[in-house]
């Protein structure tokens, strides 16, 4: 009798770079947002359209979110998924920014509660992914990221980062599968494309990446790290802290304490991170940071809607851009030596 074909347990197989897709999708869904209620407030809110139509905005958000999902299902490129992120994120930020029309029964755009629950999505969002990303990478997994990073050794796009990241991948794979000890020995054998032979979105990359790999070992760069970090800290718990006791009110709220203990802790975590930076040990650092900035995020922002829910919407972006730039700096960390 044949043998039985092997039953794939999980038919859902993750793809572990897409943590950078996430942040550019959020990203632009949020900046979108924002520009898009700036842009109306000081137009006075036009309507697009006459003789009883209106073209709400949600529509070329829908637009946008299906060129993406083609880009996406119709090409197997990293540019079109990039490019898909940043479209798909335009797009959901219109829909989003239109959720009171679609909570209240006269459409009132202006629904007061409408940033406050966007924020929430978001959150939600974010938690969501972050949950799935986290979970146990698997045997299967690893190898078939190795081969998806691979690709880019057909379209002489690969760069000496994703090389190294898909050895490691590699590495933590099953080693008695056959296609590992081929994919290692084609990975290994493959020179990276010399800039010339690269597109332009690679070659800024690469020399992005290079240009980071340079100023770490300047002897300024630990200063500015915690110049930056700690400025940072006192600014936003100093801001806080006047804007609640300036009111002189004899009893703090609820959100007031929320505030203060999210970003106490959020500067703990900072100076913790400063100790591991003096300590020469830079990856650990910048996950600290990283654990400071998502106590921002989710907490110290959370309680910042009670007060102010446009401001608060605003700091919600300033967080997600160190964000990024963190896991940047992370990810050259771990794979840009």
């Amino acid at each position: 009798m044949p043998a039985k074909p092997a039953v794939l347990r999980n038919p859902f197989i993750r793809y572990l770079q897409a943590n950078s897709l996430y942040e550019l999708f959020f990203v632009s869904a949020i900046a979108t947002i924002l520009i898009m209620r700036t842009i109306l407030s000081l137009t006075n809110y036009p309507q697009l359209g006459g003789d009883g139509l209106h073209i709400a905005h949600v529509l070329p958000g829908g637009i946008l979110m299906l060129i993406a999902m083609v880009l996406l299902l119709g090409f197997l490129n990293k540019e079109a998924r990039e490019i898909a992120a940043f479209l798909g994120g335009i797009g959901f930020g219109l829909f989003l920014d239109e959720l009171g029309k679609f909570l209240t029964s006269n459409t009132n755009y202006f629904f007061e509660p409408t940033v406050a629950l966007i924020y929430v999505v978001f959150v939600l969002l974010f938690l969501a992914i972050h949950w799935i990303g986290e979970r146990r990478v698997s045997k299967m997994e690893y190898i078939v990221n190795a081969i998806e990073t691979s690709k880019e050794v057909v379209l002489h796009d690969l760069d000496e980062t994703e090389q190294r990241r898909a050895l490691e991948y590699l590495n933590q794979a099953d080693q008695s599968n056959p296609a590992v000890k081929q994919f290692r020995k084609l990975l290994k054998e493959v020179e990276s494309p010399p800039p010339e032979h690269l597109g332009y979105l690679m070659r800024w990359r690469r020399r992005l990446g290079r240009w980071y790999q340079s100023i770490v070992k300047r002897a300024w760069f630990t200063r500015a790290v915690v110049v930056v970090f700690v400025t940072g800290s006192i600014l936003q718990l100093g801001v806080i802290a006047y804007d609640i006791f300036s009111d002189q009110r004899n009893v703090l709220s609820f959100a007031d304490w929320g505030e203060l203990l999210s970003s106490g802790l959020a500067s703990i975590f900072v100076v913790i991170g400063v100790y591991r930076l003096i300590r020469a040990s830079r990856l650990a650092a910048y996950k600290w940071f990283e654990r400071a900035v998502l106590i921002s995020i989710f907490i110290t922002q959370f309680f910042l809607f009670f007060r102010d829910q446009f401001h608060g919407l605003v700091g919600l972006v300033a967080s997600l851009v160190v964000l990024l730039t963190l896991r940047y700096v992370i990810k050259q960390e771990r794979y840009g030596r």
